[in-house]
């Protein structure tokens, strides 16, 4: 049998009720099938056990076969099936035996399975190109020292275990949760910390006493930069002192010529101290700048209009803010426009509290809602209000001599403004029942239809004239 494809995995996504998975490719024993399952969120993975977990049919079959489950993956799981042949070859060839043309097929098919399973392992891998060239992709530094590092390459290219400096967080505040390598300054003191372990912090500064000290690493000695600036001054000053005494000493007895120079070589040593010290401090204070210049460049500070570009010229990054001084918002950058991260109220929001009496145009407002001039009429019955029913769901009393389009079948009429008259109908074409305990007058003759019916209640009466 050949090994025509090169597939040598499948992977599918659990749904709660599919538990037969099919094994899109060809291996030899059900034992050269490994299969994971992987929870999507987490990542953590969970190698299932033949016979117990999962059952296998297919083995020697160039189709490949399928995997079923004893119990079916939830959507937040992951379902891998791997060709896993053992790297060992367990055939012998008897010198003289006729040539066991299926057993040697077989034992090329596995080793074409090795060499794909090989590739399948490697294209998983970090790798460089083929036109891509480096030094050594090893390194030597032993555990301790690559401890809390991150890999990274040197100014060369090449590989290299270095720190990198995290997010800055402010000062530094107990009850907070701080992830690793996030940067925080002690207000106590000005000394710059990177967090070694994330934890929640407690107690108080300076960081150095606190109890959580051993999951900082200290970064900029603000604290010893100021005292060796303040040692470097006060040798200074001991060195100028240490040389005019010896000026004097030399020139009031030759005597003392060999204690003055003395003072002055010890004058000397004091004066390379202070400098070495003045440039310990110039070194702290230039790694100060540097972490601010970081911090600046990924909060702004307070512009008018969204910025084109970093404070020191560089291009934006996804995640950098500045506060909006024109729109009163603060704005983030989501790496092709910068957008509104939240509103404090400020500018034109309209705030729950004022009940829309912040919008620009009420007249406009109620136009866009299709309220038309209606919304703001008075309910009563003077001019330009609107007539409400009282209590007995009944008109109120207006003047309805400009009313229109009312049945004239009820009510007096005459002529002019005479109400003599009652007119009714003569047929009677639809049901009717008087109500209780009514009295109902018609004037006839009155003719009751084939279909209709005129029912009178026991309490109430019909009086014909």
């Amino acid at each position: 049998m050949t090994v025509q494809s090169t597939t040598s995995r499948a992977d599918y996504t659990g749904n709660g009720s599919t538990t037969a998975f099919t094994v899109p490719f060809y291996f030899l024993d059900n034992t050269h099938v490994t299969v994971y399952t992987t929870v999507i969120a987490t990542g953590v993975t969970t190698t299932l056990i033949l016979g117990t977990d999962y059952t296998l049919t297919g083995a020697g079959v160039s189709t490949g076969g399928t995997v079923t489950t004893t119990v079916a993956p939830t959507t937040s799981k992951k379902l891998s099936i791997l060709r896993n042949v053992p790297l060992s070859q367990l055939i012998h060839y008897v010198p003289n035996d006729p040539f066991p043309a299926a057993t040697h097929e077989q034992a090329l098919d596995q080793l074409t399975m090795e060499v794909q399973q090989v590739n399948e392992t490697l294209a998983r891998s970090i790798k460089l190109s083929a036109t891509n060239t480096i030094g050594s992709t090893e390194f030597t530094v032993p555990a301790t020292t690559r401890a809390n590092k991150v890999l990274g390459f040197d100014s060369t290219g090449e590989l290299s275990v270095t720190q990198e400096l995290g997010t800055y967080q402010s000062n530094w505040a107990a009850s907070t949760s701080y992830k690793q390598r996030d940067l925080v300054k002690d207000a106590s003191n000005s000394n710059i910390y990177i967090c070694l372990t994330a934890h929640t912090s407690s107690g108080s500064t300076p960081i150095s006493t606190n109890t959580d000290a051993s999951k900082w690493g200290l970064i900029v000695d603000a604290a010893a930069a100021a005292t060796s600036a303040s040692s470097a001054s006060t040798s200074a000053s001991a060195a100028s002192t240490s040389a005019s005494a010896a000026a004097s000493s030399a020139s009031a007895a030759s005597t003392s010529a060999s204690n003055a120079s003395t003072s002055a070589t010890n004058a000397a040593t004091s004066a390379t101290n202070a400098a070495s010290s003045a440039s310990s401090a110039s070194t702290s204070a230039t790694n100060a700048a540097s972490s601010y210049t970081t911090f600046h460049n990924q909060y702004y500070g307070a512009l008018s209009s969204d910025p084109s570009t970093r404070p020191d010229g560089s291009s934006r990054t996804t995640g950098d803010l500045y506060w909006n001084t024109t729109s009163g918002s603060m704005k983030t950058w989501s790496g092709s426009a910068w957008t509104v991260a939240y509103n404090t109220g400020g500018g034109t929001a309209l705030l729950a509290a004022n009940n829309l009496s912040d919008v620009a145009s009420a007249s406009t407002s109620r136009t866009n809602l299709g309220l038309g001039t209606a919304a703001v009429l008075n309910v009563g019955t003077s001019a330009n209000n609107i007539v409400q029913l009282d209590g007995s769901a009944k008109l109120p009393a207006v003047d309805g001599s400009q009313l229109t389009g009312i049945s004239s079948g009820g009510g007096a009429t005459g002529g002019g403004t005479d109400k003599v008259f009652w007119n009714n109908g003569q047929t009677v074409n639809t049901s009717y029942s008087i109500p209780a305990t009514t009295n109902a007058g018609t004037f006839g003759p009155i003719t009751i239809g084939a279909s209709a019916t005129v029912t009178i209640d026991t309490t109430s009466t019909w009086t014909i004239v």
